[in-house]
């Protein structure tokens, strides 16, 4: 929440909030709820999870926890700390003896950063309702004087006498371009440009921009409109849509992290082949040491040795360090020739391995695109989520079905699904499809018999359309059968590797073509 939209808002909801009763008072770690009454109730909810985190909810909430000191007390003032991110609520109660007491609530609304303080008449602090502190320069703890956050700009629209809008309290990058539109509107008259923001700031109304982000005063191009009553409902769909994308770009990002990570171990490992490919060169060398011993015996630096080669005697200058051990260093030639040569088939079944990684991470992320609000909310949780108890089983996965003549083909949404088809639904005669070292969905085609060559075509056409290369005019596909498709151990779910496999390349089907395949459930 920015500054002005605050002020917006605190404006609007001031005459009602001046001289109104506090019912009561409740808390949990996420949502601060103060419940009052003037003519009317509705509660004033600062909540962490919400893009704007302060909003007046007509809806009843009842929280665990409580602060019963505020119970029935008046609010006598509110104030805004300039135009940024923090206001106060000052109170009063009188207790059954007389004696009237005083209390201020400060609502400090930075994201998830928000909190909220209460202070007694000496500003002494009674209450801290979390650990947040967008200012470590000062201390926020129960027992200690409150001291206002600092703030990073020095001007508001009231104090300047410029229109530098991006050193003005409340304004941030995208509410200081639209006010130099406007400016630039006025002739950058900025006394009338200030006074316009001014007045808007005063309605009840706020923009959504071209971009979808809402701006609290009036701009020249808005996409739409809303008034004070609505944020509350735009707030709500907003931070779901927006926990969906950002859970979604977190799973991007990991996925993405773990390719590059196994890439550069991929570039590391092809680099240790390479070496160990040269096994010979050591061998050699060992070779050229030890068939010259008799002229080394007795001389260093730069002696000239003979290579015996198929050709006759090839003469070659070496050069030895004063104190080498050459009966010492021959060892660790034939010993490190030995180990390097002994190394290349571990080394290129883990590069193979490595491959066969990326493209299921691949894979995995190429999907991601494809899954609906479950199925990202699973896979969320498989990863981020540490009880597994907590993650939803279904019996069957999801997957598409495609149906030509007699033959039928499935095709995975995801690396669950792709499990699924291939260990629940394949026999092992029946074929399995994945594009040629391409993110893909994985296929598998069921016939009674063998599939014939337009079988074969009409499936990797599928398969091509659900790669990541369908928008190219070829696409290579790996085929095989069943049998030949094994999942190792503790490898995770979807993750496959397979021979004796046949690659045919062919042009991705369109959505039209496709639409003639579906099955009356396409999805199961």
């Amino acid at each position: 929440m920015d500054g002005l939209s605050l002020f917006k808002i605190l404006y609007n909801y001031k005459d009602f909030l001046l001289k109104a009763r506090i019912n009561y008072c409740e808390y949990n770690n996420e949502i601060f709820v103060l419940s009052i009454f003037n003519r009317a109730h509705k509660n004033l909810v600062v909540n962490l999870n919400n893009k704007f985190p302060l909003q007046f909810s007509d809806e009843k909430i009842s929280l665990s926890n409580k602060i019963p000191y505020l119970s029935n007390s008046l609010i006598e003032d509110i104030k805004q700390k300039g135009f940024d991110r923090a206001f106060y609520i000052m109170i009063a109660k009188r207790k059954p003896s007389g004696k009237l007491i005083k209390y201020k609530i400060i609502f400090e609304l930075v994201g998830k950063l928000s909190n909220v303080i209460i202070v007694d008449e000496t500003e002494k602090i009674i209450f801290c309702w979390n650990n947040n502190n967008i200012d470590m320069d000062r201390e926020l703890k129960t027992g200690k004087y409150y001291v206002p956050f600092k703030s990073n700009k020095r001007y508001n629209l009231l104090s300047s006498q410029n229109c530098k809008f991006e050193e003005f309290e409340g304004f941030y990058n995208v509410t200081s371009k639209h006010a130099y539109k406007i400016l630039e509107q006025n002739n950058y008259d900025c006394e009338k440009t200030k006074e316009m923001i001014l007045n808007s700031l005063k309605t009840d109304t706020f923009y959504i921009d071209l971009n979808k982000k809402i701006i609290p005063f009036h701009i020249p191009d808005f996409l739409d409109k809303i008034n004070i009553d609505q944020l509350n409902s735009l707030n709500s769909k907003t931070e779901k849509n927006e926990n969906q994308s950002i859970k979604i770009n977190r799973l991007k990002k990991y996925f993405s992290k773990l390719i590059d990570k196994n890439i550069k171990l991929l570039e590391k490992l092809k680099e240790e082949l390479s070496e160990a490919k040269n096994f010979i060169k050591y061998q050699e060398e060992a070779e050229l040491l030890k068939n010259n011993l008799h002229i080394i015996k007795n001389n260093r630096g730069l002696v000239t040795l003979n290579k015996y080669t198929e050709n006759g005697i090839e003469q070659v200058s070496y050069y030895l360090d004063e104190n080498e051990n050459i009966p010492e260093k021959i060892n660790k030639l034939f010993e490190k020739s030995e180990k390097l040569k002994r190394s290349i088939p571990k080394l290129e079944n883990r590069i193979q391995e490595i491959k066969n990684m990326i493209l299921y991470y691949q894979d995995t992320l190429y999907s991601i695109e494809y899954l609906d609000k479950n199925e990202i909310e699973e896979l969320y949780q498989q990863i981020y989520t540490k009880s597994k108890n907590k993650i939803s089983k279904k019996s069957t996965p999801s997957y598409l079905l495609f149906q030509l003549d007699d033959t039928q083909y499935y095709v995975g949404r995801n690396s669950k699904s792709n499990q699924y088809i291939i260990t629940k639904i394949a026999n092992p005669e029946d074929y399995w499809f994945h594009a040629h070292e391409i993110p893909s969905a994985h296929l598998i085609a069921k016939k009674n018999g063998e599939l014939t060559e337009n079988e074969i075509i009409t499936a990797a056409r599928i398969v091509a359309h659900f790669s990541k290369y369908k928008d190219e005019n070829k696409v290579p596909v790996d085929y095989t059968k069943r049998k030949y498709v094994k999942k190792p151990k503790n490898t995770p779910e979807g993750f496959v590797i397979y021979n004796n496999y046949k690659t045919i390349t062919v042009s991705p089907f369109t959505e039209k073509e496709l639409e003639k395949l579906k099955t009356k459930n396409e999805t199961l």
